[in-house]
């Protein structure tokens, strides 16, 4: 006969998360107008994971597998943008955000720390033509950063049998991407 083993696992996920934003529309003339805006957001995770193995004495908590995880990310971002009617046909729009992002997470207790602060510049741009009235062909570019999720970053396993796990990635790095 093989041993048998069992586990318990708690894996609760608490999220603060607050933010604001401030946009600004000055139009000069009826062709052209100027957006700027400032954006803040800031997000604590607290995620306190608890691995129990079965022993004779019932479950008892294995401190190796447990992890008390906390996480803070602050981004700041500011962003400026021209629209223009360029003519009867013709509208266009040009802008550039900036993001500065700052973010620190620590395991409880184990002496591990995360910290990463970045810049991002995100250019977005676009031209509509109308032809007549029913048909418009646009061009537009734009660009977007896509961070990992908190849960992600946080370095401990999520064990659904003794051998079968996932673990999660501190190292993960936001992406940038492009659509035209």
């Amino acid at each position: 006969a093989g041993d048998y083993s069992a586990l318990r696992q708690s894996v609760p996920q608490y999220i603060t998360n607050m933010g604001g934003i401030i946009d600004y529309k000055h139009r000069w003339n009826r062709n052209v107008a100027l957006l700027t805006g400032v954006s803040w957001t800031e997000t604590e995770t607290d995620n306190n994971t608890q691995q129990e193995d079965l022993t004779d004495d019932g479950y008892k908590l294995n401190e190796s597998l447990s992890n008390h995880f906390q996480y803070n990310e602050q981004i700041l971002g500011a962003y400026g943008a021209l629209e223009a009617i360029i003519s009867e046909k013709i509208t266009a729009k040009g802008g550039l955000r900036i993001e500065s992002t700052r973010s620190k997470g620590i395991v409880i207790g184990k002496e591990y720390e995360i910290n990463r602060n970045y810049y991002n510049l995100l250019p977005t741009a676009n031209i509509n033509y109308s032809p007549d009235k029913n048909n418009t062909i646009t061009y537009s570019f734009s660009s977007r950063i896509k961070r990992p999720a908190f849960w992600e970053l946080n370095p401990s396993r999520k064990y659904f049998t003794p051998t079968n796990y996932i673990q999660n990635n501190p190292f993960v790095l936001p992406a940038k991407y492009y659509n035209q």
